[in-house]
This record gives C-alpha cells, structure tokens and sequence, in this order.
C-alpha cells in the first residue's frame, strides 16, 4: 500500500477533466471565502485544486473530502486532536509506517489530503 501513497506530485494526470475541477472549485470557493476559511480567493482555489487532485485520484468525491475536512479539523492544517490526529484531515501519525515510509510531516496539505484520502478510501 506505500505506492498508494507515494506518487508524482503532477497537478494534472489526467484523472478527470480541466472543465469539472474548473467547475467545482468555481462552485465550492465562493462559500469557503464567505466563511473565511482562507484570506482570498487565490489561496482557496489552490487549495481546492489539491483536494479535488487527491480526492479523484483515490476514487473519493472531492465535497466528502471537503466535508471531512470540515468536521474533522475546521481547515486547521496545524490541527491535533487530543489523541495525536494530525492536519487537515486528522491523519494519526501510525498510518505514515502502514501505508508510506515513516517519515512523513503529516501537517503539509499536499501529505494530509493524499494520506487521508487513501485511508478514507
């Protein structure tokens, strides 16, 4: 299960088309500035952008991965609970032997969404 989690950082692999990604983040942006999740719109269409790569890239739904985000950390990329979940998507820091190399930062968004995209796929 490593290479799950380890592959090229290509922004565009061809997982789905340029058009829907454009289209869902133009849809789900708007309500992130509003909650001043992120300081402008730049911020949040990157990160947008991550998750919609990571979520289609392990099959998921990317407003799942939005949701679970939402709930799990308040798009606090420094989160940890009291029990050690780390980021974004509150990744304990075990699964980084089970599934990567052991040596990941867990707070970086890149490292938490594809780590917690593969766990909750």
């Amino acid at each position: 299960m490593a290479v799950q989690v380890s592959a090229s950082s290509d922004e565009d692999s061809g997982i789905s088309s340029v058009a829907d990604r454009a289209n869902w983040i133009a849809e789900i942006a708007p309500q992130l500035i509003q909650d001043k999740r992120f300081s402008g719109l730049d911020e949040t269409k990157r990160f947008l952008g991550l998750v919609y790569y990571e979520a289609k890239r392990a099959g998921l739904d990317p407003d799942l991965v939005v949701s679970v985000i939402d709930v799990e950390s308040k798009f606090n990329r420094y989160a940890i609970s009291p029990v050690g979940a780390r980021g974004l998507m509150q990744v304990m820091p075990f699964w980084t032997d089970e599934i990567g190399n052991g040596e990941a930062d867990l707070f970086p968004v890149r490292t938490n969404l594809r780590y917690g995209c593969t766990i909750l796929r």
